[in-house]
């Protein structure tokens, strides 16, 4: 995985530390104020629904903030898997050119776009050879467990293999969990996970596969480049490098406010 900037835990709309979560409770938490679309996150190399993430444990393990390629579907920014192994190489070999570089995306591009060709990625390149900005997105990125209930998450959006998720063997302490945390119910109890017990059945054949399969993966959760959203999402703790970057247009509209030439998109940072 490419560098990135790491966040210890994610935080609610309370600014209490999320703990085992389902996906929907972690984006009702707050988070949705600062994805870029709803419609654009993926699990593995899947894209997925909205609604599929309330078959998805967010497993507690915090997050990166980190700059990734990205290809359209369906009109909406998801990450580009199919390149992340050269991409993570051209990244690499740019920190070790560039090691005092510490910016999310590089400082120099010129470097970065000859890199990026040298590795064959001219896909993400501009027609300067620079590394185009339109290719790249910032994503959250997170680890959980999801309940393949429809057969949703083991294929990708081309319908391959999503081989960028991990079928768990679960034992009955992970499953029990799973359960609990994704229950809507008061007692954590009406989610319900089909373990396939095979002793059960009369033959393998009736059971091969029919059962609630548990993937365990990442999902690319894509960031918004409008920092005035985050920042009145609730009241979200938005990752530091987009308050960062927020000060920043702060200050570049205040010396725009001083000239005499200012316009409503300038004040509006459109």
């Amino acid at each position: 995985m490419v560098n990135g900037t790491v966040y210890g835990n994610i935080k609610d709309s309370d600014w209490k530390p999320i703990g085992n979560a389902s996906m929907t409770e972690v984006m009702n938490g707050g988070l949705s104020g600062i994805v870029r679309n709803m419609y654009g996150i993926s699990f593995g190399d899947k894209v997925i629904n909205p609604e599929d993430l309330n078959d998805i444990m967010y497993d507690n393990g915090g997050g990166i903030v980190i700059p990734l390629p990205t290809k359209t579907v369906k009109g909406t920014k998801v990450v580009d898997l199919s390149v992340i192994n050269e991409y993570n190489e051209a990244y690499s070999e740019y920190k070790k050119r560039n090691p005092k570089d510490s910016e999310l995306f590089p400082k120099d591009p010129e470097l970065f776009g000859k890199i990026l060709e040298e590795h064959g990625l001219t896909e993400l390149l501009d027609d300067n050879g620079l590394p185009n900005r339109q290719r790249f997105c910032n994503f959250l990125v997170v680890s959980g467990y999801a309940v393949d209930k429809k057969n949703k998450f083991y294929k990708n959006t081309d319908g391959q293999d999503n081989d960028f998720i991990e079928d768990v063997d679960a034992d009955d302490s992970l499953i029990d969990l799973i359960q609990s945390t994704l229950s809507t119910d008061s007692k954590k109890s009406n989610y319900k996970i089909d373990k396939g017990n095979w002793y059960e059945t009369e033959s393998p054949e009736s059971w091969w596969n029919t059962y609630d399969h548990i993937y365990r993966g990442n999902l690319y959760i894509p960031l918004s480049d409008n920092e005035n959203s985050g920042l009145t999402a609730g009241k979200t703790e938005l990752p530091y490098y987009l308050q960062h970057e927020h000060e920043a247009q702060y200050q570049i509209r205040e010396k725009r406010k001083s000239a005499s030439s200012v316009t409503g998109a300038d004040v509006l940072n459109l």
